[in-house]
């Protein structure tokens, strides 16, 4: 295919006569030099063959542009508003999103890649009653922590996610050991980094405005 751009044509290299140089590169660099001449007057002169694949690779270094910078957006957008209030722990203030309803509570952190450093979620019931868990459709593992009266009464370190295609019968329930009006669940090991352990306290949470 022509581009409709004329230019001067660039003499080739001479050799001399019967050169083994030459009757090489009259073989190996037959369908090259043509191309680079082509490139070098910004003409598009490909062969057919060259010019087929040349687009099937352009289209594949587009393609896998557009899927990595997808990737990269799923995997960095929170699943969750982890800024619907804050929660003190003994070390620091976390902030959290709520889980309040019941679909809310039935989902979970379920379907997250990450949970943002310094953040959780919080469960919350209107009275006091023996909670359990499971990890359905979770992607990573996490610290629960049981709460009574905004006080710590157990905690389930390090429960593991398990695989997706799991069914419900096989999933591990994780019990809380006495009636609990709050649950707060946080990345695996976050909890004793906010100092969270039995018998600590946490403040209640308050909206951030």
């Amino acid at each position: 295919m022509k581009t409709g751009v004329e230019s001067k044509e660039f003499p080739s290299p001479v050799l001399g006569e019967g050169s083994t140089h030459q009757r090489e590169g009259e073989g190996r660099y037959a369908n090259v030099f043509p191309l680079i001449r082509a490139l070098h007057k910004g003409k598009a002169n490909l062969l057919p063959e060259q010019e087929k694949g040349a687009t099937i690779a352009i289209i594949l270094i587009l393609l896998s542009a557009i899927i990595f910078v997808a990737f990269k957006f799923s995997h960095n957008k929170p699943c969750a508003n982890f800024n619907e209030a804050s929660l003190t722990t003994p070390t620091q203030t976390i902030t959290v999103a709520l889980a309040k309803k019941p679909e809310q509570q039935s989902k979970g952190l379920g379907g997250c890649t990450y949970i943002p450093k310094n953040a959780g979620m919080l469960f919350q019931f209107p009275d006091a009653q023996t909670q359990t868990f499971w990890m359905k459709d979770m992607l990573i593992p996490i610290d629960v922590i049981w709460l009574k009266d905004n006080q710590v009464v157990g905690i389930e370190k390090n429960v593991p996610n398990m695989p997706l295609d799991t069914p419900d019968t096989q999933l591990p329930r994780y019990t809380s050991p006495v009636p609990v009006d709050a649950v707060l669940e946080v990345g695996s090991g976050m909890a004793g980094e906010y100092g969270i352990d039995e018998n600590s306290v946490v403040s209640d949470t308050s909206p951030i405005l």
